[in-house]
């Protein structure tokens, strides 16, 4: 069995503004129904949507669930293909931000998804959903990394291997090499450059220790 490399990239300009160049009839359709609707670009497609109302509900998840619904088909993604699950080593889908000394409470709650394709995380994707703590929850901002899938369909036999993961760090860092726990996603590439959907085996590689950080 054979998985692809993944190297990760960052650094792109990106484009602020109310109507961008080659933007999708579904999102200038977004824009009759929220006139005050404003886009970040990357790539060609949005990278952030603001708005003072995007959605509500009766809880934050709520809020970023309808969000999903209305927005989903102008970011062209599915929206059964979104999954609850945060970028942080536990996972957790919901994230305070901004406290507020004087109540004890904090103004936003961030809500975390990520992007499948037939069932597969797609690696590195995210939609974070930016909820305010006030009545009816509004969504007020949506941050998004999404990568396209279309066509994608996910091999039958996959094992998320420890052992090919131990070969392959060993190839790359020598002998002595730890890896954490694989796991099968897609990968589309990154927001420098797209390639076509593949299974990947995912995992991170080290040597050596804190004590030793020249070999990490």
């Amino acid at each position: 069995m054979q998985y692809n490399n993944i190297l990760t990239a960052i650094a792109l300009p990106i484009i602020f503004g109310a109507n961008a160049l080659g933007e999708s009839p579904l999102m200038e359709q977004m824009r009759q129904e929220f006139p005050q609707l404003r886009t970040m670009e990357q790539m060609g497609k949005p990278y952030k949507i603001v708005h003072k109302q995007l959605a509500t509900g009766r809880t934050p998840i709520a809020s970023a669930e309808n969000f999903i619904e209305t927005f989903s088909a102008a970011l062209e993604v599915d929206a059964k293909e979104f999954v609850q699950r945060g970028p942080f080593e536990d996972r957790h889908v919901e994230q305070d931000i901004m406290y507020i000394p004087e109540t004890g409470e904090h103004k936003f709650t961030g809500v975390y998804y990520m992007q499948t394709a037939d069932g597969l995380p797609v690696y590195g994707s995210r939609l974070m959903v930016l909820v305010r703590n006030i009545k009816h929850f509004p969504a007020v901002s949506a941050t998004t990394d999404l990568r396209d899938v279309v066509g994608f369909i996910a091999p039958k036999r996959l094992v998320a291997s420890e052992a090919v993961a131990l070969m392959a760090a060993a190839t790359h860092l020598g002998r002595g090499a730890t890896v954490t726990q694989p796991e099968i996603m897609v990968f589309a590439g990154t927001e420098h450059a797209a390639h076509e959907p593949t299974a990947a085996l995912v995992f991170e590689a080290s040597v050596g220790g804190p004590w030793d950080m020249t070999t990490y």
